[in-house]
């Protein structure tokens, strides 16, 4: 072979591996699944192996949540920093809460639309026990949508 075969032999071997390696790692994205896993377990007698191998086998338990969307109206917001304090109550509640987008922010009142994972019951819970506000109602939507009204607690 001339030096000059040899080159494009090469090339095109390049140019088949490359287009090869992007037909292989094409995938769509309904079949891939996002998951969080996580596996919790009491620490006994510092047997470390043990603990790992049941945080391990309850990892799949957890990892099948389902995501929800909320709809957060909360009412009696008096100042502009009541706002920012659920704001910031909300993205601390990071097991629940996903993702969190400002709707609307009117006279005393916001508006939410929040990514939860799992129920919007525990959401409230959170909300009524940590968060010092009064659950008016709840609304189901849909098998995967909610709408949550609540009052923030008059401070005396």
């Amino acid at each position: 072979m001339t030096n000059r075969r040899k080159c494009r032999y090469i090339s095109l071997s390049f140019l088949i591996l490359i287009f090869l390696s992007f037909s292989v790692y094409a995938q769509s994205d309904s079949v891939l699944s996002n998951t969080d896993p996580e596996g919790q377990a009491v620490l006994k007698q510092n047997d470390v192996a043990r603990a790992r191998q049941e945080a391990v086998e309850h990892a799949p338990e957890n990892a099948v949540r389902n995501d929800s969307t909320v709809f957060l109206n909360v009412q009696g917001l008096k100042k502009y920093s009541d706002y920012l304090r659920l704001k910031e109550f909300l993205q601390n509640l990071t097991k629940t809460v996903k993702s969190i987008y400002p709707c609307r922010f009117e006279w005393q009142q916001a508006h939410f639309e929040v990514k939860i994972s799992g129920d919007a019951q525990s959401l409230a819970d959170e909300l009524v026990k940590k968060g010092g506000y009064l659950l008016l109602d709840m609304k189901q939507d849909d098998k995967n949508t909610m709408e949550i009204n609540c009052m923030q607690k008059e401070e005396k």
